[in-house]
């Protein structure tokens, strides 16, 4: 099986009900010149009309309608979009490991959004290599735009921004713990800037701990969801980005903050940190001692060689762009349908 036919029909399972997830669409751009038909999950509720060469599903939930389809004959190929979302279950639950490697036994191969991923659907799946490759999320253009013009303000204090959907795998509990560490340091030289608000309920009360704590200390400031203009002032302000996280497939937010030239300081359990090591391996630390430490060194060190690290960074994250993508995805995909067919 191969792209290189204007008939080949291929049918895309989104991930959300308002349509395709932004960071992935040159997923779905790559194979304009094929018939393509868009399924939302929420409104699958009759099989396909026709069959169909290849049915990309998006994330966990459209992988299992997807693999009916696949048991049915509906398609010849089922390649996954896989995020972190998908292995939550077997690493939480070990009885539910047989149910999901039945739902793998029907996706032929596996898209990963980070070399993180690619190593747990190793490691708990026991998927082939083989059916695996990595491609990652990219910034969308109009961001991009905003992002590549923005200088990091680098001075005598230390400025920190996070920003996420500060859910339990960003790390959000990590937030307080590191500002308070840098702050019995450096006393009020240390600045923290936090974007973003959780959307389900569940996580409101690590937020509402977050909001007490910044009504106490000036200087950490929560300021929940905010336009993008916004979270690009907020960029200008800073010098450092950091992602405490406990374990999160990617983290797109992170490469949005290296296209602003913040240098990025990561857990080794960011699926982004595939881009920082890029940019030197010693801002990715195991614990939240040792990104303290990494944030106190980088302190020390001139504006001059601050701004080389910026700049590094920006590269690095800007250089990974929709055209680049496109051409790694088809080559990945190509050489994957090769696999399977052998």
């Amino acid at each position: 099986m191969t792209f290189q036919s204007h008939s080949d029909s291929v049918l895309y399972i989104t991930y959300s009900p308002q349509g395709i997830h932004s960071a992935h669409a040159y997923q779905y751009e790559a194979l304009k010149g094929r018939t393509i038909s868009l399924f939302k999950r929420t409104l699958l509720t009759k099989l396909p009309s026709r069959k169909f060469s290849v049915i990309i599903s998006e994330g966990w939930r459209p992988s299992i309608y997807a693999s009916l389809f696949k048991k049915l004959g509906v398609m010849a190929v089922h390649i996954n979009i896989t995020f972190g979302d998908f292995l939550k279950l077997p690493e939480r639950y070990p009885w539910a490991k047989g149910l999901v490697k039945k739902i793998c036994d029907n996706i032929d191969i596996f898209v990963a959004n980070s070399t993180l991923t690619y190593e747990r659907l190793l490691r708990v799946l026991d998927v082939d290599k083989d059916r695996v490759f990595v491609s990652w999320p990219i910034i969308v253009d109009n961001k991009r735009a905003m992002l590549k013009n923005i200088k990091p303000l680098f001075n005598n204090k230390l400025t920190i921004c996070h920003m996420s959907r500060l859910r339990d795998e960003d790390g959000p509990d990590n937030l307080i713990r590191i500002y308070e560490k840098l702050r019995s340091e450096l006393g009020n030289n240390v600045y923290m800037y936090i974007i973003g608000r959780p959307i389900e309920r569940k996580y409101k009360k690590l937020y509402n701990k977050l909001l007490h704590y910044s009504r106490k200390k000036k200087k950490f400031k929560v300021l929940g969801h905010l336009p993008y203009t916004i979270v690009c002032k907020i960029f200008r302000k800073c010098c450092f980005f950091i992602y405490p996280a406990n374990l999160k497939s990617f983290g797109l937010p992170v490469i949005e903050a290296m296209a602003a030239g913040l240098i990025p300081v990561v857990t080794k359990t960011t699926g982004a940190r595939d881009f920082v090591y890029a940019v030197d391996k010693r801002l990715i630390v195991s614990r939240i001692e040792d990104m303290v430490k990494v944030l106190l060194e980088l302190y020390t060190y001139k504006a001059s060689e601050l701004s080389e690290w910026s700049k590094r960074a920006k590269e690095i994250a800007l250089a990974w762009n929709k055209e680049r993508a496109k051409i790694h995805y088809i080559t990945r995909l190509r050489r994957a349908l090769k696999n399977i067919k052998a």
